[in-house]
């Protein structure tokens, strides 16, 4: 009986170990090859399914034994499908997501055929070509265009097969159909290009004479340069790119002629073009600085530079600063500005040399104002008379004398000034604004007295003071007080006086402030 007890218990223990063992799950690890995604598992046995996020390239699922299908997907990637045998045992896989598309660098480079080549390093610098463009094409659609104005360029395309065309001003001068696209051949993309070119040749001449060692730079619209130089003879040739050019001469102390400063038309790719290019010396240069008698700087003084027969005028800067060319030989300098003295020089000028730091002087034409201060009828001495800047700054004062005499000496003929006075008992004084071409010795100034009280003690005929009553003073309506007086400030002569249908005139004398005034005081 005993026996058959632990023949049970063993029996059961035995069954829940295996049951259990049934029911462990297995783990398995995923590592991406891209940070964030998504993880779809359909269970095969029973279909169910289940789906899981992923962060930092990685992930951990528990899931009991059998066979999955797994579907991952990211971002900017191809999604990707596995059968997955899952076991009790711990289980790794990595996970490559095929990228959709990818950055690149393209640069164009010129060659004496054209050629495309993928690289894993950058390109050198060397030979970068300009004004070509590369289109490319997807199932005959445009879906890119780059513009080969830099060294390298980037580009963002998506991975496939592509037909590719390089054009060099609209025209073609490389196709490349179905031209594969992927991460696998490497990111710096390379175009070699025979570029469109035509042949010019020529000569630089000055005065009869052939000139070597010089570049002809031809400089087009977008203001890319292209370089050929003479040799020994004066004779130039070499390859351009065919299109519209401006010529200009780089050789020390030359220059094009005007004549050959012209905009030439290369565009012609089936010509060849010659040119016989005339130059002319360059001036030397003459620089220096217009000061006054006090060593001031004199803005925007004329300058005047004589060649022989040509005359070169141009104005000094506001620092008195100022530069000009000549040929070689004498040259004179004439200085003009108003208010000052007309000044000059000469001075022997070398072949391709410079005159620097000259100094010209200017002396200031310098005036006077004179003239008598008085009130119309006496001298008024002692009393300070200003000079005023338009900002309201004073220039200079001086007094008037015992017969009122005043005077202002050295004023510069470029100041602009009001005469300004200011006395008590005198309303204030200022000229309008005066600049002096020659002395100014009758400068008389008459102040006029300002405005004074005066009392105005105002009865009727029976000497009673008419009281509390409106006047009209000047056509301003002022009210007598209860003595029948009115205090006035008034700057006139005379007062004119209104009371209902009365009108007077009242003369005011200098010396009285006081005055008494009857009126009919009719109607009450």
């Amino acid at each position: 009986m005993v026996k058959k007890v632990f023949a049970i218990i063993f029996i059961f223990l035995f069954s829940a170990v295996l049951w259990a063992d049934e029911r462990k799950d297995g783990t398995v690890s995923f590592y991406f090859n891209t940070s964030k995604g998504y993880i779809e598992y359909t269970d095969m046995s029973d279909q169910s399914k289940d789906g899981i996020n992923f962060t930092d390239g990685k992930t951990i699922l528990d899931l009991k034994p059998g066979n999955y299908k797994f579907q991952f997907f990211s971002p900017s990637y191809f999604s990707v499908e596995r059968i997955i045998s899952i076991s009790r045992e711990y289980q790794s896989y990595n996970i490559d997501l095929p990228k959709k598309s990818g950055d690149f660098f393209v640069s164009v480079k010129k060659s004496s055929k054209n050629e495309i080549y993928f690289h894993q390093d950058p390109p050198d610098t060397n030979h970068i070509l300009k004004d070509v463009s590369i289109l490319f094409y997807k199932d005959g659609e445009l879906l890119k265009t780059i513009y080969s104005d830099s060294f390298l360029k980037r580009v963002n395309l998506d991975f496939g097969q592509y037909d590719i065309v390089v054009k060099e001003l609209d025209k073609t001068l490389m196709r490349i159909q179905r031209f594969p696209i992927n991460e696998k051949y490497g990111e710096y993309l390379n175009f070699f290009i025979k570029p469109l070119e035509v042949f010019v040749d020529g000569f630089l001449k000055i005065n009869d004479m052939y000139l070597g060692g010089a570049d002809i730079i031809f400089t087009d619209v977008e203001n890319n340069s292209y370089t050929l130089t003479s040799d020994f003879s004066g004779k130039f040739s070499g390859n351009v790119p065919p299109k519209k050019y401006k010529l200009s001469i780089k050789k020390f102390g030359y220059f094009l002629k005007e004549d050959n400063q012209l905009i030439y038309d290369f565009t012609d790719e089936n010509n060849k073009f010659s040119l016989n290019l005339e130059l002319e010396e360059a001036p030397s240069f003459i620089e220096g600085r217009i000061i006054d008698d006090r060593n001031s700087p004199v803005p925007y003084a004329e300058i005047v530079i004589k060649d022989g027969d040509i005359e070169k005028k141009s104005f000094a800067d506001s620092f008195g600063r100022f530069r000009g060319t000549a040929k070689s030989g004498l040259v004179l300098i004439r200085v003009d500005k108003d208010g000052f003295f007309s000044n000059g020089l000469v001075r022997r000028i070398e072949k391709f040399s410079t005159i620097s730091n000259l100094e010209i002087q200017l002396k200031r034409k310098l005036y006077k104002v004179s003239g008598v201060l008085s009130d119309g009828v006496k001298p008024i001495k002692s009393q300070k008379i200003d000079l005023i800047s338009p900002g309201g700054k004073r220039i200079a004062s001086t007094l008037s004398g015992e017969n009122g005499y005043f005077e202002f000496l050295d004023i510069p003929a470029t100041d602009i000034f009001k005469v300004s006075v200011k006395i008590s008992d005198f309303k204030p004084y200022s000229s309008p604004e005066i600049s002096l071409k020659e002395d100014i010795n009758n400068f008389n100034i008459i102040m006029n007295r300002g405005s004074r009280q005066v009392i105005l003690e105002i009865t009727d005929n029976s000497d009673i003071p008419i009281k509390n009553s409106p006047f009209t003073l000047d056509n301003k309506i002022i009210k007598s007080d209860s003595n029948g007086i009115i205090s006035y400030q008034t700057p006139s002569e005379e007062i004119n006086l209104l009371y209902k249908n009365q009108k007077k005139k009242i003369s005011l004398e200098k010396e009285r402030s006081v005055y008494k005034i009857q009126l009919n005081q009719k109607d009450g």
